[in-house]
């Protein structure tokens, strides 16, 4: 309804580029369809048409009388853009969607577009808090126009590579989905402490193709060790996502993740010797270390 009101097909005098066209007044409705838009693959620009001026218009009595009018701003598609936004969405009525279609017959439309926006200015405008969020519908929500999820990534340096791990939390239910159900934190405790060396030795078998990624693996030995179904062994255990209890769990079998993955790396550096880029680091800071873990 929106671009049918007040939105255009917008073709050249020469017939040879046709743009679909929304305008308004309010960027800010404008940078909201936007987002809209990219939901559907669809990239758009906003531009400013005209700046808030005086203008002469029609008063409703028959005469002109003289207004202050806003800035006009249109939000312009084109491009193999253009082409999903006719195909998924369209306009209403038939009048807009067979002027498109017209000038669309027998052209060649090219098929591929510049997903890039030029960037005015980066200005510093204070430190702010940042905080996750999510859509309860399916737990994502929209970032400047990018649907993402709670994931965050850890820039690596050059030549670094991924070793990752995931522990299945649901492999430690005993008695799932009755009053029995409970947590087998032994287990779990064994687990990590395997897992653990077990991604230590892809360290030493990585099968990486550069020396330099080679280099860079074996003097960290860095990796990353998580867990999978958390909420499914929430549910298994009786509980309710998000509830205090469930807090609480969360809490604690990460911590207990943390605590056992750190005393099991301790233990493989002394059998195994540290990566050469922590030595100085690990004699200089052992005491403070296990002095740490040894509280938990």
């Amino acid at each position: 309804a929106l671009f049918q009101a007040d939105g255009t097909v917008n073709i050249s005098g020469a017939s040879m580029s046709c743009s679909v066209r929304l305008a308004s007044s309010y960027t800010e409705l404008l940078k909201d369809v936007q987002i809209l838009l990219s939901n559907f693959g669809i990239f758009c620009r906003i531009k400013k048409r005209r700046e808030s001026s005086e203008r002469m218009l029609p008063d409703g009595k028959g005469g002109m009388k003289l207004y202050l009018c806003q800035s006009d701003y249109e939000l312009i598609i084109d491009g193999s853009s253009r082409e999903v936004f006719m195909s998924e969405i369209g306009f209403i009525g038939d009048a807009k969607n067979q002027k498109y279609h017209n000038w669309k017959k027998d052209k060649k439309l090219n098929q591929t577009q510049k997903y890039q926006s030029k960037i005015l200015e980066i200005s510093y405008v204070g430190k702010e808090a940042v905080f996750d969020t999510t859509q309860h519908d399916n737990n994502t929500v929209i970032f400047n126009g990018l649907v993402t999820g709670q994931c965050g990534e850890q820039p690596l340096p050059p030549y670094g590579s991924c070793l990752l791990g995931s522990i299945n939390l649901t492999r430690f239910i005993q008695h799932p989905f009755s009053r029995r159900a409970s947590f087998d934190w032994d287990s779990y405790r064994k687990t990590i402490r395997i897992f653990t060396r077990m991604l230590d030795n892809v360290v030493e078998l990585n099968g990486l193709p550069l020396a330099q990624q080679r280099d860079e693996i074996v003097s960290k030995r860095r990796h990353g060790m998580g867990y999978l179904g958390l909420g499914s062994t929430i549910t298994m255990l009786g509980m309710k996502y998000g509830d205090a209890d469930s807090l609480e769990f969360t809490e604690e079998v990460t911590q207990v993740l943390a605590v056992e993955g750190w005393k099991a790396a301790l233990a493989l550096a002394e059998e195994k010797r540290p990566g050469t880029d922590f030595t100085a680091k690990l004699h200089r800071h052992r005491r403070k270390c296990c002095a740490y873990v040894q509280k938990w």
